[in-house]
């Protein structure tokens, strides 16, 4: 969970969201009505960490009360310190709570409807304190603001039918970690898939098995992924995957595991009692330090028309990539250049 300052991505990196002004008025008002220094959004999701958003104090790093975040998150209930010096729960480096020099804390978890466990909202004071029921009850009420911002944020940022990331939100996400991994000089891969014959499937057994596929082989898709990559929906039945840190041949091994993964099992309709052989074409490609993510996009469409052409079913490597790689590789967003009857 919340373990160490140092597993905080930046928050505009590798995916995680961007702060932004509901969320800062959140804080600000938490702030401002408790009367203290400093309040603080904080998910963690995925085995992720990031701040969503603060107000009061500038932190060098990021915030130093990872087990006052961890502790809040790990109950149900809203948690109080009123002293962390007095409290045997922070004995021990660092006995502070919140921002160094933090001695009274108030969190309240953000939990999902499921009960999974999203984030905290937590506001810190720098001297002893009690916190009123009154008060207690201000900052439940802004948690509950903030799981309907989030909810509403994942509704825009959702495919609707198959809970893939939208296009716009992974255009977004995949910009974000180009930009890191720049910085860190990491290599990112593309993987772009097309699920092949889409359209016969539609026309003979409807709209309704044909979004039954998607859903389904968005469901392997993100069994066979990694917490960290960007698997999203960009078209009817395109898709594009997004690997940073991963080279030419692992994102070729990742590319060829999601085509076994569709392929080698059948997708069941209960309700029309159908079982469907579905298939697969990907193009894959490294995307260069100074290139842009549109010429990633576009070596990835390459790729995959390649595999349409070549009998689909198969993987492809961009043409700056590694040697012509067998059946299974090769990914691209291609909206112009599927062959008929893709």
């Amino acid at each position: 969970m919340f373990d160490s300052e140092d597993d905080v991505p930046a928050p505009t990196g590798n995916g995680a969201p961007p702060r932004d002004a509901p969320f800062e008025q959140i804080v600000e008002l938490a702030r401002l009505v408790l009367d203290v220094p400093f309040a603080e959004i904080r998910l963690n999701e995925r085995s992720r960490d990031w701040l969503r958003a603060t107000s009061g104090i500038t932190l060098p790093g990021g915030i130093s009360g990872d087990r006052f975040c961890t502790l809040t998150l790990a109950g149900s209930d809203p948690l109080v310190v009123r002293d962390s010096k007095l409290d045997p729960r922070f004995r021990g480096p660092p006995a502070h709570v919140g921002p160094p020099g933090g001695r009274a804390g108030l969190g309240v978890p953000l939990h999902r409807a499921d009960g999974r466990p999203l984030g905290v909202i937590c506001a810190y004071d720098i001297h002893p304190r009690s916190f009123s029921g009154q008060e207690v009850e201000i900052m439940q009420n802004l948690a509950a603001i903030v799981l309907k911002e989030l909810e509403l944020l994942e509704l825009a940022d959702s495919d609707g039918l198959t809970g893939a990331m939208s296009r716009r939100a992974w255009m977004a996400a995949a910009t974000r970690q180009l930009a890191v991994a720049r910085q860190k000089g990491s290599p990112l891969a593309l993987v772009m898939l097309d699920i092949d014959h889409f359209k016969q499937v539609n026309d003979t057994h409807g709209h309704g098995t044909g979004d039954l596929v998607l859903r389904e082989l968005v469901r392997r898709c993100r069994a066979r992924l990694r917490p960290g990559d960007l698997f999203g929906r960009i078209g009817g039945e395109e898709f594009a995957v997004l690997l940073p840190g991963r080279d030419a041949e692992a994102a070729r091994r990742c590319a060829e595991r999601l085509r076994g993964g569709i392929a080698e099992t059948a997708f069941e309709d209960p309700a029309r009692g159908l079982r469907l052989s579905v298939t697969a074409s990907l193009g894959v490609c490294l995307v260069p330090d100074h290139a842009a993510l549109a010429e990633g996009l576009a070596a990835a469409d390459e790729a995959l028309y390649r595999a349409k052409r070549d009998g689909r079913n198969q993987c492809c490597l961009s043409r700056a990539e590694a040697p012509p790689l067998p059946r299974g590789a090769a990914v691209s967003l291609g909206e112009e250049r599927h062959l008929p009857g893709s």
